[in-house]
């Protein structure tokens, strides 16, 4: 019976130590109910408005205040395990008001988080990192930066975490960054913490991973301040120690491919970025970098002169490499425009041709047609220039046939636009703007769309009753968002209502 006995003590004790139990469990209750609608929202977002986002944010934001009052700072037993619960209620109102693009919604929840749960480290640091991300996105450099060395100072830095801290190594460098486009330049004084840190953290012995990043770090920081040869150094470091260890996700290639980029702006006419292009090719042949390699090659030739050194490099990766096709439509695009800035401009058009028929899926077979179109504009041959845009704009449309769900299509949609604005075609361009913004309803880059729809139909149509119509889209479609509010007020000027 002695285990018995001892477990009936057990439990006495535990009952008798219930305070704060109901606030935690109670807590735990409503985030999960609260984290079920949103994933339920995250599932099928098309069933439902901005309404029921909003309504999910004020519940999240309940919680949190909730959780704020019973278990202020200090607190012990349930009630101190119920405080990261409030704190990640406050993290999740932020995220809700951040997808329906309330970023003041956002930044509050933000702070009430570091305000009120300044003793926990982690969801402390997230909310930092949060709103220096709000405040960077608004401008305020040393707002954005002082909040990203908050986090800095109170973590410490972690690839393989799952918080904050994986984020830790890169912020010195970003801060440095926004220091310095306050100051209005890349001077070394914004600089010098980040370097500090770098080094400070290297002199640790940290493991190979947060070392690597650590160099990388430094190299993007000479970088920016001019210090080639420094950077130099950095990376060559780096890509030792990725060769070193093969499951690093830094590839050497690729740090190889940095180190030339870096040796050319230290010295572009003492020929080591070259020689480091052309031992990556040979060291690392059949790679997506190697064919990067020999297209930097190609522009290095022909930025010296050598015009046949650049053809034949461009032709090699198209010879030589089947994969992958933006590549090597980019080295078509690139020897085109070679051919005709050589008054080869047959050979040239029949390359720019030939990237839609060969390549239809990449960003050159996209570009392609405009530079044909330009061409004859330089030319000052309109009947020329005319029908490469009817041809740009037959491409545009069959590819959009054929390929209706590919993830080019936005930006071919976007080209068709261009085309129909050149033509002066306003009304078919508004038209295809809004096509493009129903397709990206919910997305920032739809509500971009519906912005500019409008401007052409005000600008260039003057039809006042068709801008208030895509402004009153725009309003409906993004509700709650700045962007929803200044489509509402701006319809309604437009009508003769005071908003």
């Amino acid at each position: 019976m002695r285990p018995a006995v001892l477990l009936l003590g057990l439990l006495i004790c535990g009952c008798g130590n219930t305070d704060g139990l109901h606030e935690r469990f109670s807590a735990e209750r409503d985030l999960w109910r609260s984290h079920r609608e949103s994933q339920r929202l995250a599932i099928k977002p098309e069933l439902f408005g901005e309404t029921a986002q909003a309504e999910l944010a004020t519940r999240y934001e309940a919680l949190g205040a909730k959780v704020s009052e019973e278990a202020p700072p200090g607190s012990s037993g349930p009630r101190a395990q119920a405080r990261p619960i409030g704190a990640r209620a406050w993290l999740s109102a932020a995220g809700v008001h951040g997808v329906l693009g309330d970023s003041a919604s956002a930044r509050r929840c933000f702070q009430r988080v570091q305000n009120d749960y300044a003793d926990l480290t982690a969801p402390a640091a997230e909310a930092a990192m949060g709103e220096a991300l709000i405040e960077e996105s608004a401008e305020n450099w040393l707002r954005a930066a002082d909040l990203f060395d908050r986090v800095v100072r109170d973590v410490s830095p972690k690839l393989d975490g799952r918080g904050p801290e994986t984020n830790v190594v890169q912020l010195p460098l970003r801060s440095a960054r926004l220091r310095a486009r306050a100051a209005g330049t890349p001077g070394r004084p914004a600089y010098e913490t980040a370097i500090r840190y770098y080094h400070e953290l290297l002199a640790t012995g940290p493991a190979v991973p947060l070392a690597l990043e650590a160099h990388l770090m430094l190299a993007d920081a000479h970088g920016d301040l001019g210090e080639w040869d420094a950077a130099v150094r950095e990376l060559q470091t780096a890509e030792g120690l990725a060769a070193a260890d093969a499951t690093l996700r830094r590839a050497p290639a690729e740090l190889r491919l940095a180190t030339a980029l870096a040796q050319h702006r230290a010295d572009p006419q003492s020929g080591a970025a070259d020689s480091t292009l052309r031992a990556l090719v040979a060291e690392y042949p059949k790679t997506a970098t190697a064919v990067q390699a020999l297209l930097v090659l190609g522009n290095n030739a022909f930025a010296a002169g050598d015009v046949d050194e650049a053809l034949e490099t461009y032709a090699r990766i198209r010879s030589e490499y089947t994969s992958p096709d933006d590549t090597r439509a980019e080295a078509m695009l690139r020897e085109a425009r070679i051919l005709e800035s050589k008054n080869r401009w047959p050979e040239a058009r029949e390359l720019l041709r030939s990237i839609p028929r060969e390549h239809p899926l990449s960003v050159a077979a996209l570009e392609a047609p405009l530079e044909e179109a330009r061409h004859y504009q330089e030319l000052g041959d309109d009947a020329g220039m005319r029908a490469a845009l009817t041809d740009a704009e037959a491409g545009y449309r069959s590819l959009m046939e054929r390929y209706p769900n590919a993830a080019i299509i936005v930006m071919a949609q976007d080209k068709l636009t261009q085309v129909l604005l050149r033509q002066e075609r306003y009304a078919d361009a508004v038209d295809q703007l809004e096509t493009v913004a129903t397709r990206l309803k919910g997305r920032r880059e739809g509500a971009v769309a519906l912005v500019r729809a409008a401007q052409i139909a005000l600008q260039e149509l003057a039809d006042t009753t068709r801008t208030a119509r895509i402004l009153d889209a725009a309003a409906t479609w993004y509700e709650g968002t700045d962007i929803g509010r200044q489509a509402r007020d701006e319809a309604a000027r437009l009508r003769g209502v005071t908003p």
